[in-house]
């Protein structure tokens, strides 16, 4: 795939993407910059990265439904509302339940992979 890359349903259903995509957009919660896969009501998947001049050093996120969240580029360090924390890096992988409240600190460089399942 091309960095040019968009989102293409090659079937009813089946979804292609990269992360080298042009296709960001801005967002706002969390602050950055974000690449929708797939956006249905049970399911919701793409990418994230921190955007300088735009990410603070710290993001506040409270997931809405499940996330499942996978590091393809730089570092994360969340603190979890309750006392657990987690350190992830590259080829990092977590879970994290609905309505967890989330403090992140992310590289500047960081992209991830993220589903939200209702």
């Amino acid at each position: 795939m091309s960095g040019k890359t968009a989102v293409m349903e090659l079937a009813p259903g089946i979804f292609s993407s990269s992360s080298a995509t042009d296709d960001w957009r801005l967002d706002d919660d969390p602050p950055g910059e974000v690449h929708v896969l797939i956006d249905e009501p049970e399911i919701q998947a793409g990418f994230w990265r921190a955007l300088p001049g735009v990410t603070p050093d710290t993001v506040r996120w409270t997931p809405p439904a499940r996330e499942l969240i996978s590091v393809v580029r730089g570092e994360a360090h969340l603190q979890i509302a309750g006392g657990a924390e987690l350190d992830l890096r590259v080829g990092g992988v977590a879970a994290l339940p609905a309505g967890a409240q989330i403090t992140w600190r992310v590289s500047p460089d960081f992209l991830e992979f993220w589903v939200l399942v209702s």
